[in-house]
């Protein structure tokens, strides 16, 4: 049951919000009980709330602006409008929805920097449509990379060794020592041992000795008293013990001599080792046999050499090769190619001391290129360290690119001839290289590349009416022949004075353009073209480098435009063109690590017009202005009514006053100007209508000469004061008053020139009534003006105008006051007749294509089976809506609506009346057709009851609703009611 009676709700509300011009979403204070039961023959009451549907959005002065300005364009201003009630009418005239709408329909153009102001370049070129406005931030990576390798120069175990293979090499035996048996000592020497080394000379650390080891190889023990010792020395010459030498140590048994090493004057390249023995004592015959070995103690090792007199390559020192890569995948994009102005590689060790006299080679190799000679130098701790070189690889030409720039060579280090100093260690030395890019020059860059996406380096304004365009008006092509900017003199440009003079003290601004720049590239080639073919502007710009913060920079030229060679039957655009005369560009320098900035913004555009010439010739000017926003289909959109149906509605008045005026100036050469031009010609509203039949007619009604001759316009003598501020109200003052007292802006001035009976308060009127109850396709404002004066070219210089207006005495100078004009206001009133019923297709409000479709109303995917409702629809005695209608806007409307399903074959009048509760019933057989009936899919139609064609019904719209609190709505208030006739208790729906 549920389901049921909520579908059966949805039916109900969604059937009465149609007739009331608004969907179910438009519901409010709806309230739905929680569960519910019902008993026998019980009556079930729900107030479903209010309903409205408002009329604010469509007839609103907003609303009905946005739409003429469709197609008026954004000169058009629409004022809202209160008439006074008339005493020979029973109407409420006050309350009458009404607005005036002022729209300039033709201009000929006096003062050209209006006309220049109202092409609107500033919005245009400041727009972000506009390509030539940019800002690029250009971030130049640093490139640096450090590395190391080892190098192999750990050979003081080469001198060692040299010298322990001697000593050990002359190791030896003594077969047979007799113990000489007399007291007398006996002493002998054993020769000595040649040492040669490397180096000149040679220093040991202290404690470093030479040991000469007797180890007793016989088995027979020394006798009581036998003595046998030895000592060792150094000798330079192999006598003299010169270089030092051990005590005299007993070696009988065994035993150890040590001859010093750390000889404090170091040792020669070559010296001796000699050995002495003495012995006595002992048993004469007996005999003893020793080993004795020779070699350097524990713990001996090198202090220094001096002068070594042996080649790296002698002790297995081998050149060392390194390499690395310098990436520049980031840059690439940035540049094209460039020349490093300031970059090195740099192979250094870290701090050694007591090192001197080496030599070191070394080869330097990047991008393919050998570095040698005068470009390498010494780095800055060339003094503390084995060696610290500096290639420098300025002048070398770089191509950014995935694939990196190899860097390399090889490091020969030479030891012959140095002194090396043992003390420092130098088994983990490393070479260290590492390369660095600081600065670039002739760098060359391509504005095209994705790096400078920012960039547009190329743009034309639209002339083809697309895009970002400036259309010249027709008043401008067709009456302007030229339009100067400055006249030369000497190496300035000034303008003419009043008289038509070059004045010296007034110099010319010209045509051109203030941009603000900011360019901190350093760059000589950084040039724009900008170009005009129209306005005879052809300007090449170099773009200078400006601090972080740019300059502001004018760009002017001071042509001649001339319009005579323009096709004016067709609509002309300016032609700008601004473009980069080289996309590829050449920087002096830049520095890498450091972001630059390129911007161009634009500030204003410049146009200090000098002369214009007029064409007062006499040659007829033809144009037009479209009207066709003033047909009731577009003014009554909102009401969706079909075509059939609105044109039975006709407006019972359409007033249109035109005002034909002219500037006037308290400056003598113009106001003799101004008064010799005159216009003659056409003025007439051409529309088109078909009939019944098909049939196209094409219409016109003159308000200025006719068909076959023209006659001369003649201008008013003051101005219409039409207030600056659109939402000011056009009242009486005796309606004003009242306006007043509740806060509102307006107006009363501008109704005398809105009065027929005011001749001389407009230059001609005409109603367009009739016009437009003709429901006309095509509607315009169409003229063929002829602009006369003394002689066929008026030349007027911008210096007349400084005293100019429209003519009227107070008023205020604006835009088009320095122009000839006409003007048109149209009187728009919502005074309707209807000459027939209109009817609605009411389910279009609720789905656009409702008629065309089969949906089902209730949203259900196929007929609901009777059996599941039995129980439900067989409780139901009757279902009734209940409604009362609210017609907030319309005054005198009365109006009907049925419904016909041809599905369930139900058919219903529905009573709209106002005022009155009014009752919508559906028995339990018709509900049981509706839900067992697949799809349920009613036509609803509302008719708005008119009258004939002979005696029209009228029809008003309510002003004063329109700008209540509320707003000018429809609405209904709505309850629903179920009658129930069973005799069991039966839960409706509820939480279970």
């Amino acid at each position: 049951m549920k389901r049921f009676f909520i579908k059966s709700a949805v039916f109900a509300a969604v059937t009465l919000s149609v007739f009331s011009f608004f969907s179910c979403k438009d519901l409010f204070n709806m309230q739905i009980p929680k569960s519910v039961s019902v008993a026998t023959d019980a009556e079930y009451n729900v107030n479903l709330g209010t309903m409205k549907y408002s009329l604010s959005d469509t007839l609103s002065t907003s609303a009905i602006t946005e739409q003429m300005q469709e197609s008026l364009g954004n000169s058009m201003q629409l004022y809202n409008y209160i008439q006074d009630d008339a005493a020979d009418t029973e109407k409420d005239e006050s309350d009458i929805l009404s607005y005036v709408l002022h729209y300039p329909v033709y201009e000929v153009p006096v003062d050209i920097g209006s006309y220049l102001d109202d092409l609107d370049f500033d919005s245009v070129f400041s727009s972000a449509d506009f390509g030539f406005n940019f800002d690029q931030t250009i971030s130049v990576p640093s490139v640096s990379g450090t590395s190391t390798t080892p190098i192999g120069l750990d050979f003081m175990d080469e001198f060692k060794e040299t010298i322990d293979e001697n000593l050990s090499a002359n190791s030896f035996t003594i077969d047979t020592c007799y113990e000489p048996g007399i007291k007398q000592e006996l002493e002998s020497n054993h020769g000595s041992i040649s040492i040669v080394s490397e180096a000149e000379k040679i220093y040991y650390k202290t404690g470093s000795a030479i040991e000469i080891t007797f180890e007793k190889t016989d088995s027979n023990a020394c006798t009581e008293g036998f003595v046998f010792e030895g000592m060792g020395f150094l000798s330079s010459d192999g006598t003299s013990s010169d270089l030092g030498g051990s005590d005299w140590v007993s070696v009988k048994d065994g035993g150890t001599i040590e001859i010093p090493l750390d000889n404090a004057e170091g040792l020669p390249s070559e010296f001796y080792v000699c050995l002495k023995g003495k012995s006595s004592g002992g048993d004469l015959g007996t005999a003893h046999s020793y080993k004795v070995n020779i070699g350097l103690a524990d713990g001996s090792d090198l202090l220094r050499v001096e002068n070594i007199k042996k080649h790296s390559a002698d002790f297995g020192i081998d050149p060392v090769d390194f390499q690395m890569e310098v990436s520049t995948s980031e840059m690439e994009g940035l540049f094209n190619s460039a020349t490093i102005s300031d970059g090195n590689i740099e192979l250094s060790t870290s701090p050694i001391s007591g090192w001197s006299g080496v030599d070191t080679e070394i080869e330097f190799n990047f991008a393919g290129n050998t570095i040698s000679g005068s470009d390498i130098t010494d780095g800055p701790s060339a003094a503390t360290t084995l060696f610290d070189k500096v290639a420098d690889i300025s002048g070398t030409v770089i191509t950014p690119s995935e694939t990196p720039i190899a860097i390399g060579g090889t490091v020969t280090v030479e030891v012959y001839g140095a002194t090396i100093d043992f003390t420092t260690d130098v088994s983990s030395l490393e070479i260290a290289y590492s390369y660095e890019i600081n600065s670039l020059s002739d760098v060359e860059i391509d504005l095209t590349s994705p790096k400078y996406n920012n960039i547009q380096t190329s743009y034309s304004l639209s002339t083809d009416g697309t895009g970002s365009c400036i259309e010249l008006t027709d008043q401008l092509t067709k009456y302007v022949k030229s339009i100067t900017f400055g006249e030369q003199s000497g190496t300035s440009y000034y303008k003419h004075n009043s008289s038509g003079n070059l004045d010296n003290t007034i110099p010319a601004e010209g045509l051109g353009f203030k941009f603000t720049l900011v360019n901190t590239l350093d760059t000589d080639d950084l040039t724009i073209n900008v170009n005009s073919n129209i306005m005879n502007y052809h300007l090449t710009k170099n773009l200078s480098t400006t601090s972080d913060s740019g300059e502001s920079q004018t760009w002017v030229q001071y042509p001649e435009v001339d319009f005579t060679a323009l096709n004016t039957s067709q609509k002309n655009y300016v032609d700008f063109t601004f473009e980069f005369a080289n996309t590829t560009i050449t920087l002096n320098s830049i520095t890498l690590g450091q972001d630059y900035k390129l911007s161009l913004a634009f500030e204003k555009m410049l146009y200090d017009w000098d002369s214009v010439t007029l064409n007062s010739d006499g040659t007829s000017v033809d144009g037009e202005n479209s009207l066709e926003s003033f047909d009731l289909s577009s003014l009554l959109d909102g009401l969706s009514l079909d075509e059939e149906s609105i044109k039975n509605i006709n407006i019972a008045t359409l007033p249109v006053f035109f005002y034909a005026q002219k500037p006037t100036s308290t400056d003598d050469s113009l106001s003799d100007i101004l008064n010799a031009l005159h216009l003659s010609g056409k003025i007439s509203i051409d529309y088109t209508t078909t009939d019944s039949s098909g049939n196209t007619q094409n219409d016109s009604v003159y308000v200025l000469g006719s068909e076959s001759s023209g006659e001369n316009l003649n201008f008013m003598t003051d101005t219409v004061p039409w207030p600056a501020d659109i939402s000011t109200i056009i009242a009486s003052d005796e309606t004003a008053a009242a306006l007043a007292a509740e806060g509102k802006v307006f107006d009363s001035e501008v109704l005398p020139y809105l009065n027929e009976a005011n001749a001389d308060k407009y230059s001609f009127t005409t109603d367009l009534a009739d016009i437009i109850n003709a429901y006309p396709e095509t509607m315009n404002f169409k003229y063929s003006l002829a602009l006369g004066g003394t002689n066929s070219d008026t030349v007027i210089y911008s210096q007349m105008l400084s005293n100019i207006s429209s003519g009227g005495s107070g008023s205020e100078s604006t835009v088009s006051d320095t122009s000839i004009k006409i003007d048109m206001a149209i009187i728009l009133s919502f005074n309707l007749e209807l000459k027939g019923d209109i009817v609605v297709d009411i389910m279009s409000f609720y789905k656009d294509d409702w008629a065309t479709s089969d949906e089902d109303l209730l949203s259900r995917d196929s007929a609901s089976t009777y059996e599941k409702y039995a129980e439900y629809c067989d409780a139901i005695d009757s279902f009734a809506m209940y409604y009362r209608i609210d017609n907030e806007v319309f005054n005198g409307l009365d109006f009907k609506a049925g419904i016909d399903d041809s599905y369930t074959g139900i058919q219903k009048e529905i009573d709209l009346s106002e005022g009155k509760l009014n009752t919508l019933s559906f028995s339990s057989r018709e509900i049981e057709k509706i839900l067992t009936t697949y799809p349920f899919h009613p036509s609803v139609t509302m008719t708005l009851t008119g009258g004939t064609e002979s005696s029209p019904k009228d029809l008003t719209m309510s002003r004063k609703q329109m700008d209540s609190e509320d707003g000018a709505y429809l609405g209904a208030s709505v309850k629903l009611k179920l009658d129930l006739s069973n005799r069991a208790y039966i839960k409706i729906w509820g939480e279970d």
